[in-house]
């Protein structure tokens, strides 16, 4: 007999919404003799957190599966918030390093019985960040540039593409060997405008760095042999 299967579809659909009273905010207050930058932690009014989450999967036996996930939210706070020492820059009630958009995927199949592969990616929408100018004097003559105000910088979105390939060889009734490769963040996504220069560790503070994708890397000839029984893999010396 020939059976066709119908694939198996599930989808979750869920709003949020939270009030914090009191939320942590960061304000940079100046330098130690080191020229490393000292933040605060303060209070302040408030903030609100609201949207909505759509997770959906589709299975389709043991061949292949898809299941993707995407978010749109607001985090705002509930008063201007300053941020800055510099009594000149405007406040924000954006709360910063929080995407309003963001989301995922996983695709996994298997086209015959030794071969499989999966295919992944995340997606982190434009966010705002802190940018804090150097607290040390640039001197005139450097041949490098910087900001010399702080700026809150919208930021460009990410999308992190990965593939994996695996193969499995049967070598024997008892022991199979697997081998497996794959290309990880293959758009090469990542931050381009760090601030650049001999003192770069001094004048891009950790607060200005958006959260680190993985360059662009290839892994091959991983091998795992594997006992068909089932039991724990174990590494091929």
């Amino acid at each position: 007999k020939f059976q066709v299967m119908k694939p198996v579809k599930c989808v979750l659909i869920e709003g949020f919404y939270t009030s914090l009273n009191d939320v942590f905010y960061l304000q940079n207050v100046g330098a130690d003799n080191s020229g490393n930058a000292i933040q605060e932690r303060r209070n302040g009014s408030g903030a609100e957190v609201y949207g909505i989450n759509i997770d959906g999967k589709i299975v389709h036996g043991r061949d292949a599966s898809l299941q993707v996930g995407f978010t749109a939210q607001r985090s705002r706070y509930k008063e201007l918030t300053y941020w800055s020492e510099d009594s000149s820059v405007e406040g924000t009630r954006n709360m910063p390093r929080t995407p309003d958009y963001y989301g995922y995927f996983t695709f996994t199949a298997a086209p015959s019985k030794n071969f499989d592969f999966s295919l992944s990616g995340v997606y982190t929408g434009r966010m705002h960040v802190p940018h804090f100018a150097p607290t040390d004097e640039i001197p005139s003559d450097s041949p490098y540039q910087y900001i010399v105000k702080d700026e809150m910088v919208h930021t460009p979105d990410f999308f992190d593409f990965n593939v994996k390939l695996n193969y499995t060889f049967v070598l024997n009734e008892h022991v199979k060997l697997q081998l497996n490769g794959g290309v990880q963040n293959i758009f090469n996504a990542f931050q381009e405008d760090l601030d650049r220069g001999a003192a770069v560790k001094v004048f891009t503070p950790a607060a200005t760095l958006l959260p680190a994708l993985q360059p662009l890397s290839r892994l091959w000839a991983q091998a795992r042999r594997l006992p068909l029984s089932g039991s724990e893999s174990s590494a091929v010396p």
